[in-house]
C-alpha cells in the first residue's frame, strides 16, 4: 500500500511540474498580447483568436472553449472561432498531452506530427474559404 501512494505522489509531482509552468506561461503571454498586434499570426487570425488557439493548444478544449466564448462575447468573428475550433478538434492540448504521454514513456514525434499535419491541412483551406 505504501508503494502505491509513493507512486501516486511521484506521478502527481510530475503532473505539477508540467502543468504549473504551462498555466504560468499562458497568463504571461495573455498579459503581453492584450492590445498588441501579432506579426505573422495576424495574417491568419486576430489577437483574440490567436489567444484562444494558444489556450486550446496548451490546455485542451475545455479551457480553450472558455477563451473562445469570451472572445466572441467581446466581438470576435464567428468564422474565425469556427476555424480555431476546427484546428483544436484535431490538435488540442498538444503540449500538455505530449508531455504527459512522454512522462508515461511514449514517443513525442509519434504523438505530435500526425496531429499537426491533419490540423494544418484542415485549417488553412477552411480559413481561406471562411474569409470569402
Amino acid at each position: 500500500m505504501a508503494e502505491y501512494f509513493k507512486g501516486l505522489l511521484s506521478f502527481a509531482l510530475r503532473l505539477g511540474v508540467i502543468l504549473i509552468p504551462l498555466l504560468t506561461l499562458l497568463e504571461l503571454v495573455k498579459g503581453r498580447w492584450e492590445g498588441k498586434k501579432l506579426k505573422g499570426v495576424e495574417r491568419f487570425l486576430s489577437a483574440e483568436a490567436a489567444m484562444a488557439l494558444l489556450a486550446g493548444l496548451l490546455f485542451g478544449l475545455l479551457y480553450g472553449a472558455g477563451v473562445i466564448v469570451s472572445s466572441l462575447r467581446e466581438g470576435g468573428r464567428r468564422q474565425e472561432a469556427f476555424a480555431v475550433v476546427t484546428f483544436l478538434a484535431v490538435f488540442h492540448s498538444v503540449f500538455e498531452d505530449t508531455m504527459l504521454f512522454v512522462a508515461a514513456g511514449a514517443d513525442p514525434l509519434f504523438i505530435t506530427l500526425p496531429r499537426a499535419a491533419v490540423a494544418v491541412l484542415l485549417f488553412l483551406p477552411l480559413r481561406y474559404l471562411l474569409r470569402r
